[in-house]
């Protein structure tokens, strides 16, 4: 998805925050399929660093879950507890990459187009300056189904 080639059908499976039960098993998981997925990039550089804006939306269809949680009536709620753990799940992958200074989604191909100067001074150690980078990652889901959940 960050490297803005996932095609429709994309199966994640997530744990939903304050909806987990108190069993011996793991029953807090919700699982979907993403839809049709829109992820847009904009980079800029402010206060020495780039930053980068990842806008990603995408409608889902609720394909399992094992918690007690009413999808009918509290969709949204739910949706909204999906995006939340999705963009702490892309955030933490970012984080990764620069920890170990690499750029395996193009971030340099951004940074490039819209701020060509300050970039071709950080070209030759583009994983160092992509360390100190900024990113602000939003995602924005709706459930369109939820299907034969139980």
């Amino acid at each position: 998805m960050l490297k803005n080639e996932a095609k429709p059908g994309v199966n994640l499976t997530f744990p939903v925050d304050d909806l987990q039960q108190t069993m011996p098993f793991n029953i807090d998981k919700v699982s979907f399929s993403l839809g049709d997925i829109s992820v847009k990039t904009k980079s800029s550089h402010e206060k020495g660093r780039f930053q980068f804006n990842i806008k990603v939306k995408s409608i889902v269809s609720i394909t399992e879950k094992f918690l007690e949680f009413e999808l009918l009536g509290n969709s949204e709620e739910m949706a909204n507890k999906l995006s939340k753990e999705m963009k702490k799940s892309m955030e933490a992958l970012i984080k990764k990459c620069q920890n170990y200074n690499i750029d395996p989604f193009g971030y340099d191909f951004y940074a490039r187009a819209y701020q060509y100067p300050l970039y071709k001074e950080a070209q030759a150690d583009w994983g160092k300056e992509l360390s100190r980078a900024h990113f602000d990652v939003e995602v924005d889901l709706r459930i369109g189904s939820t299907g034969a959940v139980e």
